[in-house]
């Protein structure tokens, strides 16, 4: 329910805006068979709400680059001090084709970016811990220019195993890379007013002359005005809160129906043991472009009130340090849960992006390792 949501309480669909916070989901006691004669459970879920007809459409825009191109490669390492072996490999390649490039007249890379995967690129707190190196990463490399700059890149890679660092394996992932033109996606709302006028024909003959100009009566889908979002709890820029350091509850909100969602929450205990943020919560994460979208969720709903005061926005802006902009926070009290929103997370998002994770898959379980304080319920 909370994958890719954004805000919880106004989730835009073609037809209604609706509102999960206050969702609940609980497994009945009865069971039944199915065709197969097999004992089933059934999931009571209740309490969504929607408000009428959006006045605005959902766009999705791609718009291609017809100058700019992208060119990504893996390049397996082995042996002592492969993480290293990896950066050196990386620096030598930028060096040497920029200095090409400066005599082409082309200029630097507009874009280059590196990631060593195996040397934990996704939990930089753990490698800095770590106090030997992996055996063995994939340099992973993208860049961003115009074609004939990525040629000389690819004739530069193609050396690299027999004329750099021992134990480079070469490019793994069968077959030639090769640039492609960079694709960017924008997703934003469009007042219907303001869009192309939609017609609905069936063999030739108008059946609705205005499809936009429909409203819903009765009891499931109320003509309730759409109000703006919930006030949502942001990260500050003078957060001083560091990446393993419980800051205090930063802010309160309060629903549309009037209902305050972050209860006065008690104290922390000093004597109390430190945890994963995974042995209390579940969590999933996915992209909305360049923003990322993490849903945690309680094991317990008893600790849902330590999870509002121990994962603040503030926290899990600190946390992911300079990967991500703004850090929003949203409440979901129903499935005793909360909502995070991380702008400028996915370095240009989807199509665009060179990172190994444009669709913001790993920042969920990256968040996971978080370390908290035990929540209450805990025996730790």
């Amino acid at each position: 329910m909370l994958y890719e949501v954004q805000d919880p309480g106004a989730y835009v669909v073609p037809d209604v805006v609706c509102d999960w916070r206050h969702v609940t989901m609980a497994e009945e006691a009865a069971s039944y068979f199915d065709a197969k004669n097999r004992a089933c459970k059934r999931v009571c879920i209740k309490g969504a709400k929607a408000s009428q007809v959006p006045s605005a459409y959902k766009v999705c825009c791609i718009a291609i680059d017809k100058k700019l191109f992208s060119l990504q490669f893996p390049l397996l390492i082995v042996g002592h001090d492969a993480a290293k072996k990896a950066r050196k490999t990386a620096e030598a390649l930028k060096c040497r084709t920029e200095q090409m490039f400066n005599v082409m007249g082309t200029g630097p890379y507009p874009e280059w970016h590196v990631e060593i995967l195996g040397d934990n690129h996704f939990f930089p707190i753990e490698q800095s811990q770590c106090t030997t190196g992996p055996l063995e990463v994939v340099l992973k490399i993208g860049a961003k220019h115009d074609m004939r700059s990525l040629g000389l890149l690819l004739m530069e890679v193609g050396s690299s195993a027999v004329s750099m660092a021992p134990g480079t394996a070469g490019s793994i992932g069968g077959g030639r890379p090769r640039p492609t033109p960079v694709m960017r996606m924008q997703s934003f709302l469009l007042e219907k007013s303001k869009g192309p006028k939609p017609r609905v024909e069936v063999d030739g003959i108008e059946l609705l002359d205005d499809p936009t100009n429909i409203t819903f009566a009765g009891t499931t889908r109320r003509n309730r005005n759409y109000t703006s979002p919930i006030k949502r709890v942001i990260a500050t820029k003078s957060s001083t809160t560091d990446h393993e350091g419980a800051s205090g509850y930063h802010g309160s909100s309060t629903s549309r129906s009037g209902v305050l969602i972050n209860p006065v929450l008690p104290a922390s205990s000093a004597s109390r043991k430190c945890s994963t943020l995974l042995t209390w919560c579940t969590g999933r994460s996915g992209d909305k472009g360049d923003v990322a979208n993490i849903g945690i969720i309680c094991r317990d709903p008893r600790d849902y009130g330590h999870l509002l005061r121990c994962v603040t926005a503030d926290r899990v802006k600190a946390y992911f340090g300079n990967v991500c902009g703004i850090v929003s926070r949203f409440e979901v009290p129903g499935i005793a849960a909360v909502n995070f929103l991380l702008e400028d997370a996915n370095g240009g998002g989807g199509l665009s992006s060179l990172r190994s994770d444009p669709l913001a898959k790993t920042y969920a379980q990256r968040l996971l390792r978080m370390k908290t304080e035990s929540p209450p319920t805990s025996k730790l």
